[in-house]
């Protein structure tokens, strides 16, 4: 049923990717699509900027996106999924809209995203998780 699953990530908050672990994996068995792993960097710097590069008082967006690249790699070595059925992206904007994008463009047919728990936040799911419930054109599995 699922050919493509888009998995976006967010490095900052590993507690939601270890949720989203054993969903995509199960997925995965059952289904052998293709998972497409996303980091989005935010158009203007931000703090998870520092924590990935920082060059004198200037951040470089090439060295920015080689270790957000780095990050993901780790990242997805925990997934149990065959090599040639991940791919990864790294995009630079507001998360809702990048999401959105390249969703369409690898044509998936779900996108699985972390949101907080309850008792962490609210009793609401987060902003880009709720956003993406909202306008995206195909399936969304939302895990908390």
């Amino acid at each position: 049923m699922y050919k493509n699953i888009l998995v976006p990530i967010d490095i900052d908050e590993d507690n939601l990717m270890n949720k989203a672990i054993p969903l995509v994996e199960n997925i995965a068995k059952n289904e052998d699509p293709y998972v497409h792993f996303l980091y989005v960097l935010p158009k203007l710097p931000q703090s998870s900027y520092y924590r990935l590069v920082m060059n004198g008082d200037q951040l470089d967006q090439g060295c920015l996106k080689t270790s957000a690249e780095k990050e993901l790699k780790k990242i997805i070595e925990r997934f149990d999924l065959p090599d040639d059925r991940m791919q990864t992206h790294i995009c630079i904007g507001t998360p809702r809209d990048a999401i959105l994008q390249i969703a369409d463009e690898v044509n998936a047919d779900l996108i699985v995203i972390g949101s907080h728990n309850p008792e962490d936040d609210s009793y609401h799911i987060g902003s880009t998780a709720a956003d993406i419930t909202r306008y995206a054109k195909r399936s969304v599995m939302v895990v908390r």
